[in-house]
């Protein structure tokens, strides 16, 4: 009588491939929600809640304004002495407006360094952006 020195296999099942499909669709599940970010981050900018539901429109130069006063345009670090020339590019068409996304812990000594830079250039209309408190979070 001759043995194996490898034991018997059991006959493949049906179930056999499932745990391969389950690791896959694991991996792609954590792939799209790794790679699902729409849109730059603001860093920790939490925005004050309003009571308007008046929307604001697209096309304007969006800034903001962090707790430590450090001013961000599109995520990317942006000096207060850079501030005129991004305005003057800017407002090339004229009627510019500003929409400034401030922290709500932010002092308002940063904002009001913010508003008298933009009012220097000839901006009217500042729209402070605000958090909706009956929109979902």
């Amino acid at each position: 009588m001759s043995q194996s020195l490898y034991p018997r296999r059991a006959r493949a099942g049906a179930d056999d491939n499932l745990v391969p499909m389950i690791n896959i669709v694991f991996l792609l599940l954590i792939f799209f929600m790794v790679a699902s970010q729409i849109g730059a981050p603001d860093g920790d900018i939490r925005p004050p809640q309003s009571s308007s539901q008046k929307p604001v429109p697209a096309g304007q130069v969006e800034l903001s304004l962090t707790a430590g006063g450090d001013l961000l345009q599109q995520g990317q670090p942006l000096s207060i002495d850079q501030l005129p020339d991004l305005i003057s590019d800017q407002a090339s068409g004229g009627g510019l407006t500003v929409v400034l996304k401030a922290d709500q812990t932010a002092l308002a000594e940063d904002l009001d360094r913010v508003f008298a830079v933009l009012r220097s250039q000839g901006i009217s209309l500042i729209t402070l952006r605000t958090l909706n408190p009956e929109a979902p979070q």
